[in-house]
């Protein structure tokens, strides 16, 4: 099981560190990988990877945020690390589940 956090707001997010103390409660859930997404006003992404948001720049007023911890259980390389994002950074996703049938599509 995997665990995502998310918070949208027009007045901004909370602080920093109830978002990372909120993440880091569902740490059990997936103690393998985490990763953060942070949404500024011109819907830009800003990917953070310290686990305490200890890098975050706060100078930046953020609409939303996106939390992730991972529980590697099939894949259990790096190349499971979320979030996942296109080449051009344009799309970026955060989910929850497995590909279960990912060997026949490999093999497709």
């Amino acid at each position: 099981m995997c665990g995502i956090l998310g918070q949208f707001s027009f007045k901004g997010i909370s602080s920093k560190e109830k978002y990372a103390r909120a993440n880091n409660i569902v740490k059990y859930s997936g103690p393998d990988d985490f990763d953060y997404l942070f949404l500024d006003k011109s819907f830009a992404v800003h990917n953070y990877f310290d686990e305490n948001l200890r890098n975050l720049n706060s100078d930046i007023d953020y609409l939303g945020a996106f939390g992730f911890r991972r529980l590697a259980f099939l894949d259990l390389s790096k190349y499971g690390h979320q979030s996942m994002f296109s080449l051009d950074k344009k799309y970026w996703i955060i989910y929850n589940g497995e590909v279960y049938n990912n060997i026949g599509i490999r093999e497709e």
